[in-house]
């Protein structure tokens, strides 16, 4: 009885010093909320499209062109693709979008490299300006700048970087050329729209890589109202109270951000699956707030006292509380045994959020309930309703009553109806396919259409083999290093 001893010194705890208790629990509430700026959603993300093959090329972007940018500046990078990119049109309609580009003073250019500038700079070194360049070109022959190319191939080593593997330098040509657009701002609104718009009146294929989809904040964005609004209409069904509403929200909102400052202080990158923590705890924290709160109520209709009922009600939720923590808290811990690094983010987030639940509603909502209950015995606290919910006179009592009715009627017909709807569940189980892939992690109708052939051409030839992606990341903030 060793456990009866430690519900007993808890509930002592909770009746006799309710206002201490959830003092505490407010401070502890504080003191997890400076983690939740320290909360890092985009390490998270990249540890999804680490291996694919467009985030190679970005870091094969990256470390090309990485020194060249000054502190607080934003790239662009511009992909064109032609049937022979370095022939004489397409370098033209290069430098044209650079300086249309360039030209629009609100997306603050500052610097512009390519191909094209390297070629026209081979023809004539004076030729430093974008409208010079041009007219460089536009006064070259075909053949001549046939020649620049192999020239610029020859002694420019930046050169062959920006130009996919398939460059042939004596025909001089390649399939794909690559220019980046540096800004002089780390933030511009539209950014991408505006070049993509700019380019699209040059002619020719040449697309603006754009930055990876933000899928943590569009999910969060989807879930939480939706909970939220679940939540409320839950709670309002179940309590019928407004004080006893505000403490099961307060209870809910508060294992939030314990979690989320967890997940702050201990420095674990917020990543998409754990997008699915939120809605678990709400989940887990209603069902303990209802329990809690109907089974005290059950207890002071009966016309106990305050302490009496809420001594007889932990004495039989606290029991149950942890021994579902317990069981929920060894399944979600079994990810660490995973070689998904977010999959063990996972489980150690969910594992500490149902044990921060399990505190809260096991704890401090008990003494929250106890202490207002009590102020409103000496203020005008309005109290709407302190009915026990599902009680067998009201309406919900009577509905699930149905389950007695059958289990008392027909038990053997209910039994094989359950017995042969497990065994097709089952059979449709078997179907369930065990593939992982991270581009699943990236929604494709947010990502530009990029070329795989020319993410393979970018990489090395000694490089291991690639894994299925479309979404090309290619837009970064660049500081000095």
């Amino acid at each position: 009885m060793g456990h009866q001893r430690y519900i007993d010194w808890v509930n002592e705890r909770i009746t006799t010093s309710p206002g201490r208790i959830v003092l505490l629990f407010l401070v502890l509430t504080v003191a997890f909320t400076t983690g939740l700026g320290a909360i890092e959603t985009e390490s998270g993300q990249e540890q999804f499209i680490e291996d694919l093959e467009s985030y190679e090329t970005f870091q094969d972007i990256q470390r090309d062109f990485g020194a060249s940018f000054s502190e607080s500046t934003t790239s662009t990078t511009l992909l064109q693709k032609e049937s022979n990119a370095l022939s004489k049109q397409s370098l033209l309609r290069s430098l044209r979008a650079q300086e249309r580009i360039n030209d629009n003073d609100e997306l603050r250019v500052s610097e512009t490299s390519s191909p094209a500038r390297d070629v026209a700079t081979t023809l004539d070194p004076n030729a430093t300006t974008l409208s010079a360049q041009i007219d460089v070109l536009e006064g070259a022959t075909e053949r001549e700048i046939d020649r620049a190319v192999r020239t610029t191939a020859e002694t420019n080593p930046t050169f062959t970087s920006s130009v996919s593997e398939d460059f042939n330098r004596e025909s001089a040509s390649a399939s794909v050329t690559e220019s980046t657009v540096t800004h002089d701002a780390a933030d511009i609104d539209n950014r991408e729209e505006r070049v993509r718009s700019i380019v699209g009146t040059v002619g020719g294929d040449i697309r603006v890589l754009g930055s990876t989809p933000n899928t943590i904040a569009t999910s969060l964005g989807i879930v939480l109202p939706a909970a939220f609004i679940l939540i409320v209409t839950f709670l309002v069904v179940a309590y019928r109270d407004l004080v006893d509403l505000l403490l099961g929200i307060g209870a809910i909102v508060m294992a939030l951000i314990w979690t989320f400052g967890f997940i702050g202080l201990a420095d674990i990158p917020f990543n998409p699956l754990l997008v699915s923590v939120p809605p678990l705890l709400i989940a887990v924290g209603i069902d303990f707030g209802i329990h809690v709160v109907n089974r005290y109520r059950e207890e002071r209709a009966t016309g106990s006292d305050i302490a009496d009922a809420m001594g007889v009600t932990n004495r039989q939720v606290l029991v149950a509380f942890f021994i579902v923590t317990g069981t929920t808290v060894i399944g979600f811990l079994s990810n660490l045994v995973s070689a998904f690094p977010p999959n063990r983010d996972f489980g150690v987030v969910a594992a500490i959020g149902i044990v921060f639940t399990f505190l809260i509603f096991g704890i401090f909502l008990p003494a929250a309930k106890v202490y207002v209950d009590r102020l409103s015995e000496r203020y005008p606290i309005p109290v709407f309703s302190q009915s026990p919910f599902s009680s067998e006179e009201s309406a919900f009592g009577r509905l699930l009553s149905g389950g007695v009715t059958v289990a008392q009627r027909a038990p053997v017909v209910f039994l094989i109806v359950a017995l042969v709807a497990t065994t097709v569940a089952g059979g449709y189980a078997t179907g369930v396919s065990t593939e992982f892939d991270s581009d699943d992690f990236l929604p494709k109708e947010e990502t530009p259409t990029s070329s795989s052939s020319w993410a393979r051409s970018r990489r090395p030839r000694s490089s291991s083999p690639s894994r299925t992606g479309t979404s090309v990341t290619a837009t970064s903030t660049r500081r000095k290093r």
